[in-house]
């Protein structure tokens, strides 16, 4: 893979091998068939399996592979995950940033080894926990997936008390501090800084990103901003009573400075700039209470950043409190993780293209046991549709051919009567994502990834017919 992350221009055959041609499966012919199975869903991610596969029998060989007991989602991950920490390692800042989603596969009970989704929803499905590693950055590098959880829920005891339910080491709610310390450490002069949102705000995180040797980034927010802390880093921790609530402690705390970003549209809601004041203080955080006394508190910083008030319609003012164990010493400390944080947005895109572009809440697979390797693998093929977008912003005047295959290039400048020279990586990309739907009128921004993935599919029919049109016949 290398340090510049996965290529979304790279051919399907290569972005398998690379990714799956060497699994550890026990039998050669289960990791050829892996890496046939993902040059397929990679040519035609959104396509059904039927649909990707060119015969009858390939697509019962799919169906075969993934009921293989040898198959799941560490084994179908782990070539991937390898790539992606080996190009970690050569980044002095990696961000990886953690969420967790849902896959929903419809109101039915025909289907094996699924477990409950949402709260009150009428249907089944698994949930996903991914850790996406990029380089920090408004120019910043997908790496990779660093780490992946695939499982179903199970329904918790019934009156199980909150303090048993707290004790249990299987809870959900272990995920994150489970996938930092699976992770690992990082090497010598690297920083590799964990960031995640309300749901991480857990204590265990913190100390999982202690033992790891490694830093993380958490919003607190609701019960967890409650948390007992004192300004400052502190070795003797002071009664309960004595100390703050995280929330109360940092709105006493004086703005330091401002900063203004981007919030992307929701429903109701459109893209707006945000006007955010700064402020920022080490502290000093206290156990849960149902650790007990004895548990030695954290030295941390806390960054918040606010939004004295809006103007817009349906949208309440943006607060973010921010924990992180990365030194926070002035201002333009305060704003790198402010900066860090905002590309936590990342992985809602990334989750979006795995969703839409990849389909994976209408795959038809009738075990959950089945379904966990094939969504594992299409969360990698998503990453190829998330970085197609992000192409387009690394380097905008950089020539087209230092990115993209020449042929591709050449196709495109023939079918829109441009001049090889004049295509620019912006250029590019934007006239692709106009072979998706994109109109590039000025007021439409930037293409997203949906365009651009299907401006790229037609463009690589193109390309694949041209090279069948000059290739000697096959007899025989």
């Amino acid at each position: 893979m290398g340090s510049r992350g996965m290529s979304a221009a790279q051919p399907p055959v290569e972005f398998a091998q690379q990714h799956f041609g060497n699994l550890e499966l026990g039998d050669l012919r289960l990791t050829r068939r892996a890496a046939i199975i993902a040059q397929k869903m990679a040519a035609q991610p959104h396509a059904s399996i039927p649909k990707q596969c060119d015969t009858t029998h390939e697509a019962k060989g799919a169906y075969r592979f993934f009921d293989h007991s040898a198959v799941n989602t560490q084994s179908i991950t782990e070539q991937h995950r390898h790539n992606t920490l080996r190009s970690a390692r050569d980044h002095k800042v990696v961000l990886l940033i953690q969420d967790s989603t849902e896959l929903n596969f419809g109101p039915t009970k025909s289907r094996e080894g699924l477990g409950p989704i949402g709260y009150g929803q009428n249907g089944a499905g698994l949930h996903m926990h991914s850790t996406l590693a990029l380089t920090p950055g408004a120019q910043g590098i997908v790496l990779g997936v660093a780490h992946i959880m695939i499982w179903a829920r199970t329904l918790a005891p019934a009156r199980e008390s909150k303090v048993a339910r707290r004790a249990r080491s299987d809870r959900e709610s272990m995920r994150w501090n489970k996938a930092i310390l699976e992770v690992g450490t990082p090497p010598d002069g690297t920083r590799w800084i964990h960031v995640g949102d309300r749901e991480a705000d857990v204590w265990e995180t913190f100390c999982a990103a202690f033992d790891a040797e490694s830093d993380c980034l958490i919003r607190a927010c609701g019960a967890a901003s409650l948390r007992k802390a004192v300004v400052g880093h502190v070795d003797e921790l002071p009664s309960r009573d004595e100390a703050q609530g995280l929330a109360t402690l940092v709105r006493d705390l004086p703005a330091s400075g401002a900063c203004d970003i981007e919030r992307h549209a929701r429903a109701g809601v459109p893209r707006r700039t945000l006007q955010l004041n700064i402020s920022f203080a080490p502290i000093t955080m206290l156990g849960p209470r149902v650790f007990g006394p004895d548990e030695p508190g954290l030295c941390v910083w806390v960054v918040r950043a606010w939004e004295e008030q809006t103007s817009v319609r349906k949208d309440k003012p943006v607060e973010w409190v921010i924990v992180t164990t990365v030194p926070v010493y002035d201002v333009k400390d305060a704003l790198k993780v402010v900066d860090w944080y905002k590309q936590r947005w990342t992985i809602e895109e990334y989750h979006k293209c795995l969703k839409t572009g990849c389909r994976v809440e209408e795959r038809q697979l009738q075990q959950g046991q089945r379904l966990e390797p094939l969504a594992a693998m299409l969360a990698i093929v998503a990453l190829r549709l998330l970085n197609l977008k992000k192409i387009a912003k690394l380097h905008p005047k950089t020539p087209a051919t230092e990115a993209v295959p020449c042929a591709y290039v050449r196709m495109l400048s023939k079918l829109k009567g441009i001049p090889e020279s004049e295509l620019t990586c912006d250029r590019f990309w934007r006239e692709t994502a106009k072979l998706g739907g994109f109109l590039g009128r000025r007021s439409d921004g930037d293409p997203g990834w949906k365009t651009l993935w299907l401006g790229w599919r037609d463009l690589d029919l193109l390309v694949q017919g041209a090279k069948l049109g000059t290739a000697p016949p096959r007899y025989g």
